[in-house]
């Protein structure tokens, strides 16, 4: 077993990308941020695939899983998590396990408090229409393909107040995706 905070979320998936552990943070963590149902017993033996929302975030994650498989070697990198009430930036270490298991561990680098942001608030209600936002820096994509922090991107759309706001659509903006390929060679 690798070593970890006590405060790091932490689980493994089997060779079939199944979650076959969960530790206490991660159930807490669900538990605190109006997830319940992600809590421990609930989603053992499900694939993650199941839990990452976005066609690009899947194909990144997969790619990460084939280097640290195919080189048994850890990785990490940074991401944000972020919720209504706080920007949180964190930090996700993949390290490879006996039978191309691997144990996904993250640390919280930082939050920052700001004000209450609808538009991540998953029991919003929701229009039709979707907005794209980035999986790794939480910025979201405005019309003249800028990305940006949500609070600007609320002012900039004008959504202020809706009571039906956009759908959130997961992606990698192009500074992202950009800093990915190059810091692990993923063309």
């Amino acid at each position: 077993m690798t070593d970890f905070s006590s405060t790091a979320i932490a689980y493994r998936i089997d060779h079939d990308d199944r979650l076959v552990y969960v530790n206490a943070n991660w159930s807490r963590f669900a538990r605190d941020n109006q997830a319940a149902e992600l809590s421990e017993p609930s989603l053992l033996q499900n694939s993650l695939w199941n839990y990452i929302v976005g066609r690009e975030t899947k194909s990144i994650y997969e790619m990460l899983f084939a280097k640290v498989r195919k080189l048994a070697t850890p990785l990490g990198f940074p991401f944000r998590c972020d919720s209504p009430r706080h920007r949180r930036h964190l930090q996700m270490d993949l390290h490879p396990q006996s039978n191309n298991a691997i144990l996904l561990v993250s640390h919280v680098v930082k939050v920052e408090v700001r004000p209450y942001a609808y538009l991540l608030d998953a029991s919003s209600t929701r229009a039709e229409t979707f907005l794209n936002i980035c999986s790794w820096c939480k910025r979201v994509e405005v019309p003249d393909n800028r990305w940006c922090e949500v609070e600007e991107a609320i002012v900039v759309l004008g959504l202020f107040g809706d009571t039906n706001l956009p759908k959130l659509s997961h992606g990698m903006c192009s500074q992202c995706a950009l800093a990915f390929r190059l810091t692990f060679s993923i063309k």
